[in-house]
């Protein structure tokens, strides 16, 4: 599976139908495999790294601390789920 790639700019700086194509482009990449690479959208690779950094000090902590950020099984889907509480068959 390959990745689509997808120019933000097309979003950002039109209107109309272009716009509207690209925000179909993005939809249509996240429904169908869940990635895509988003190009020219102006974050920096800075910004990437203290995200990352974040990213990793919070599975860090211990899962005390994580747990006080759960998400509440409620829309919307925001906060912490810990291992093996998500499964990909609907029957569970």
């Amino acid at each position: 599976m390959t990745a689509p790639q997808i120019d933000f700019r097309e979003f950002q700086e039109s209107a109309g139908e272009r716009r509207l194509r690209a925000a179909q482009a993005i939809g249509q990449a996240a429904h169908t495999s869940g990635f895509f690479y988003l190009t020219h959208s102006a974050i920096t690779e800075e910004r990437v790294q203290r995200m990352l950094a974040a990213s990793r000090a919070f599975f860090e902590l211990p899962e005390a601390s994580k747990l006080e950020r759960r998400w509440n099984g409620k829309p919307p889907v925001m906060g912490y789920v810990p291992r093996e509480r998500e499964s990909l068959d609907r029957s569970e």
